[in-house]
């Protein structure tokens, strides 16, 4: 299968794992919007957590804070040094 973008990417991660409407989805407010709109096309919702200062990722204690019984999955986006995403389904 040949995927043209990140983009396509995400929403083939989210329909394989099989995140629809209903689910919740977490991810950083300094992502870039074609995350987001990945998420709302399999129909699910996005919540975000906020970074740590340092590293400029998601500051996981206050995602510990977060984490609820709705949380499908989270989005882990590696700024630096290279911009690998990970899915992580609950």
């Amino acid at each position: 299968m040949k995927i043209t973008s990140g983009s396509g990417e995400m929403m083939l991660d989210g329909e394989t794992l099989t995140i629809g409407a209903g689910d919740t989805v977490v991810s950083v407010p300094n992502t870039f919007v074609a995350t987001v709109e990945a998420i709302s096309a399999v129909g699910a919702n996005v919540d975000f957590v906020d970074i740590e200062k340092k590293y400029y990722s998601m500051d996981p204690k206050k995602l510990r804070e977060y984490l609820c019984s709705i949380t499908f999955s989270i989005i882990f986006l590696s700024v630096f040094p290279s911009s690998s995403m990970y899915f992580i389904a609950m």
